[in-house]
């Protein structure tokens, strides 16, 4: 069960690093870096992807915080 727990946490940890790279691309790629750029689609694709990393960070963070053996999401 333990092992269970670790590969579970090491999963999470594994998406809050896409979370993070999903942030820093949302800084990298601000307006200036695309002006160039005639076709925006990209931009806004880049963006829109790039927009997800922030709620999906701190939501994984947020559960890892809670414990689950001292209290229940409900009692939180």
């Amino acid at each position: 069960m333990v092992n269970e727990n670790i590969s579970r946490i090491g999963s999470l940890n594994l998406l809050r690093t896409f979370a993070l790279f999903l942030v820093i691309l949302d800084h990298a790629s601000s307006w200036e870096n695309f002006f160039q750029i005639s076709d925006l689609k990209i931009y806004y694709f880049i963006q829109s992807i790039a927009k997800m990393g922030v709620p999906l960070f701190l939501t994984i963070s947020g559960y890892l915080l809670l414990d689950p053996k001292v209290e229940s999401i409900k009692t939180f």
